[in-house]
């Protein structure tokens, strides 16, 4: 359940950066604003279970539908990156 919950944030915070993108001071949305939208436009038991799945799976990154080329591109990039748990000392 804890990797469900950070994969959740993560996947949150990657949707905030996507909003947030080019808005000014005043129109820039915060996390917590952010879930009550998430929540408020309908996250079901289903979509929870399907991230639960997917977790499991070893999921490390979400993007939501539609997606722009170039977010798709950094969460490539990021996921790429070598983590500090797997580089070689």
């Amino acid at each position: 359940m804890k990797d469900l919950i950070e994969f959740l944030v993560r996947a949150l915070e990657c949707r905030l950066a996507e909003v947030n993108d080019g808005a000014s001071e005043e129109e820039a949305v915060e996390l917590d604003h952010l879930i009550e939208i998430q929540l408020a436009e309908g996250l079901t038991l289903a979509d929870i279970a399907h991230l639960e799945r997917a977790v499991e799976a070893g999921a490390s990154g979400y993007i939501t539908k539609p997606f722009e080329v170039r977010g798709l591109l950094e969460q490539i990039a990021r996921l790429a990156k070598p983590s500090k748990r797997t580089r070689r000392r």
